[in-house]
């Protein structure tokens, strides 16, 4: 089970920018503790600290704005990875500004990807329904097709890149990949878990080994160097802060990721702040994922050298690449601002989550305080109703989209 306000920062006072001092004290309290005692909040009569909360996010915590934020996102949501929280923070981006997604065409995101999970079927589905899309967010792989299955790229292990040239050549030249990863080993025991894989038929059949490569259709070290290659080569050309290339968003960092990312697709703070998404099933085995934590620690010998070489390695690659990206842009900006600035992004997503998002319940929970949308809180509401996985299907349903791609 994953949640994105797991871990408190140590936080100091924020620096105001750009006339922000004139934002109420209170309001950008929520930006700087998650100390309940030193915000204005009330759980009896909660609606002076929501409207304070929104007032801290449309200050934008008093972190640097952009008025032109990039709208070609290749989102690859991988699994076990927190990718569904993180999906939402894309898609709900995606449809305020207006962009296309792959539904814009196939009538769904989910049928596009259906259709064009292959590099030859992508070709041909956009070349014979004159595809047009700024922005995917879903899946590729779906549940029953990303571990243990077989490869369809025209080059084994070249599907990544494969695709990618795609996107390039038909949809966006500028186009920001996007991959969230995690630790190999807890990568690994969520799977299990979430899939009720055994551990000794993952450990004594290896077309389980290396869960999260196989999610990328990468089958060799050789298969992650020609990506490292690639998205090395397009940072040193266009720049380690240009939005184009590859996007790591690291579990383990996410803040760090976040923050690094808002900065390359020129989006703001508030738009890194996002509700927890939860698989129930997630939910359901959460008592099992944590006993098969500690046995993969302390009894149970995963051969880790062996069954999670590859994923090892891309780690490694992922984790260097962000870190790389975070140095260049720390020397740009500022390291201080840059501290600053995940620290602020803990605490108002820790306050969003835990104060927020409760009283914006389902709209069939009849213990609600707020079942739907109120115009008095819009960036709340955005982030709270229907802050589930079939609520984000529904409204992404119901979103109708542009008829041309952005510029």
């Amino acid at each position: 089970m994953v949640f994105f306000f797991d871990v408190l920062f140590a936080l100091g006072f924020l620096s105001l920018v750009g006339g922000i001092a004139a934002v109420d004290e209170a309001a950008l309290a929520f930006c700087r503790t998650t100390d309940v005692e030193k915000l204005t909040w009330d759980p009896k009569n909660p609606i002076e600290g929501l409207r304070l909360m929104e007032a801290a996010l449309e200050a934008n915590c008093g972190t640097k704005e952009y008025s032109s934020p990039h709208a070609h996102v290749f989102y690859i949501k991988t699994h076990k990875t927190g990718s569904s929280t993180l999906m939402r923070l894309f898609a709900l981006k995606g449809m305020s500004m207006n962009v296309a997604f792959g539904k814009s065409t196939m009538n769904s995101d989910k049928r596009f990807w259906r259709d064009a999970i292959c590099p030859h079927k992508l070709r041909d589905v956009v070349v014979a329904n004159d595809v047009c899309i700024d922005m995917s967010v879903r899946h590729v792989f779906n549940h029953q097709r990303w571990w243990g299955a077989e490869d369809c790229s025209d080059f084994e292990g070249h599907w990544l890149l494969e695709v990618y040239g795609i996107w390039k050549e038909f949809f966006a030249t500028d186009v920001a990949v996007i991959i969230p990863t995690r630790e190999p080993m807890s990568h690994l025991v969520s799977a299990l878990a979430f899939y009720e894989i055994d551990r000794m038929v993952y450990v004594q059949d290896s077309k389980w080994w290396n869960p999260l490569s196989q999610d990328l259709r990468l089958f060799s070290h050789e298969d992650i160097d020609n990506v490292r290659e690639v998205f090395m080569q397009v940072s040193e050309h266009k720049g380690y802060d240009a939005p184009e290339g590859l996007h790591v968003v690291e579990l383990e960092k996410i803040y760090e990721s976040l923050v690094l990312l808002r900065h390359r697709l020129r989006w703001n703070l508030r738009d890194m702040v996002t509700i927890s998404v939860v698989h129930f099933k997630d939910q359901a085995r959460a008592r099992s994922s944590a006993d098969l934590r500690g046995a993969s620690r302390d009894t149970f010998d995963f051969r880790e050298d062996e069954t999670l070489a590859l994923d090892r390695h891309l780690y490694g690659f992922f984790s260097s690449f962000m870190q790389d990206g975070w140095g260049h842009l720390g020397r740009s900006l500022g390291t201080s601002v840059l501290q600053d600035e995940v620290a602020s992004l803990a605490c108002i997503t820790e306050n969003v989550n835990m104060l927020a998002a409760p009283l914006f319940a389902s709209f069939h929970s009849r213990s609600a305080y707020f079942p739907a949308p109120r115009e008095d809180l819009p960036l709340l509401s955005a982030l709270c109703v229907n802050a589930t996985e079939r609520g984000l299907d529904r409204q992404m349903e119901m979103y109708e989209g542009p008829t041309h791609c952005a510029a």
